[in-house]
């Protein structure tokens, strides 16, 4: 559950991303406030990404029956990694056009290997190593591997912080 709901949470902010189009602000509207225009671009995908983490919640509640002990503090990190990881692919597409979707894909790709949700950390290369205390995926494995098993003497806090900080930073950024 830590290793793969992240992964399928990325993957589906990137939909969201190539389904929305997130730069294109129709004529009529262009001249509203840029916050204002920027709450009604993320307003569709942020409902999206939240159905997601409702959607992901139930399954693994009801249908896989995963214990979540800590129902609470798994629920709140669902959503706030939905909506980190929909803002940094968000202020990617921001600021590099729609080559930052592919940049968004490519991170995942280099996240698996380099944040330890697939393969420990110590059987990676040392460039993976080196990127991991700095990828959002290693801070939300931490994080959901805190709530569900006490992991890291249960430190959730301080990973949940990163991932807020993340979703919170990637806002303003974007």
């Amino acid at each position: 559950t830590p290793n793969f709901v992240p992964l399928a949470l990325w993957v589906g902010a990137v939909m969201v991303a190539f389904i929305v189009h997130l730069r294109r602000i129709p004529e009529p509207l262009a001249r509203h406030p840029r916050l204002a225009l920027a709450a009604g671009k993320l307003a569709l995908p942020l409902a999206v990404v939240l159905m997601q983490a409702l959607v992901m919640l139930m399954m693994l509640a009801w249908l896989l029956r995963v214990p979540l002990p800590q129902l609470g503090l798994f629920s709140l990190l669902l959503v706030t990694t939905s909506v980190a990881f929909l803002a940094l692919v968000w202020a990617l597409v921001r600021l590099l056009g729609d080559i930052g979707k592919v940049v968004a894909v490519l991170l995942l790709i280099v996240q698996v290997s380099a944040a330890g949700a697939l393969l420990p950390l110590q059987l990676s290369d040392g460039a993976f190593q080196a990127m991991h205390p700095y990828l959002p995926l290693t801070w939300v494995v931490q994080a959901f591997r805190a709530s569900l098993f006490g992991a890291f003497e249960g430190a959730f806090w301080p990973a949940y912080g990163v991932v807020a900080g993340i979703a919170a930073a990637c806002l303003l950024v974007g």
